[in-house]
């Protein structure tokens, strides 16, 4: 799977998509695979799908397996992982996880991961579970995402973040656009 996800324009025939979609479910259930095996194969397996995402888009039961392979690997995010676990839930397709993904518009956790990591712009504004939550959710509505991690003002640690002010008005207006979308 490695070989499929980290080369662009590896070879690709729609039969794969069976035995990638088994391959991510088999490898969701715990059986004493290292967890970062795991995790490899499982964020691998996601992005193949996702780039081969015309190969199975017509078959209305592959996004549910998938989804369900991902919350059974990681039924929330761990500390730090919200930015993957939104990822892929994005990754999914299914916009089951959209649910999943809704309370978190009001979870103002700052994401170690985009706030810490030195793959990301250091001195910005943290991100927090609300933004990547808002990201995953524009991904399964098939919309650019809202908030780009690598494009944040620059802000001094520890505040003020008036980015946020801006940031909470956005996730408010997608909170009113979900429930416009429930009402139909």
């Amino acid at each position: 799977i490695s070989d499929l996800a980290m080369g662009v324009g590896t070879p690709w025939d729609d039969s794969f998509v069976a035995p990638v979609t088994r391959l991510l479910e088999t490898t969701a259930r715990p059986q004493g695979v290292a967890p970062r095996n795991r995790a490899s194969t499982i964020s691998r397996g996601l992005m193949v799908m996702d780039r081969h995402y015309a190969s199975w888009n017509h078959d209305a039961s592959i996004a549910p397996r998938l989804s369900k392979a991902v919350l059974q690997f990681s039924p929330a995010p761990t500390p730090g992982g919200m930015y993957s676990w939104a990822d892929m839930l994005a990754l999914t397709h299914d916009r089951g996880m959209i649910a999943v993904l809704r309370p978190f518009l009001s979870d103002k956790t700052i994401d170690e991961f985009t706030s810490r990591s030195a793959s990301m712009p250091l001195g910005r504004t943290p991100m927090r579970y609300s933004e990547l939550a808002a990201n995953g959710i524009c991904r399964l509505l098939g919309e650019s995402i809202m908030f780009n991690p690598y494009e944040r003002a620059a802000a001094p640690a520890g505040g003020p973040y008036p980015e946020w002010v801006e940031w909470d008005k956005k996730i408010a207006a997608l909170q009113r656009r979900l429930d416009a979308l429930g009402k139909h």
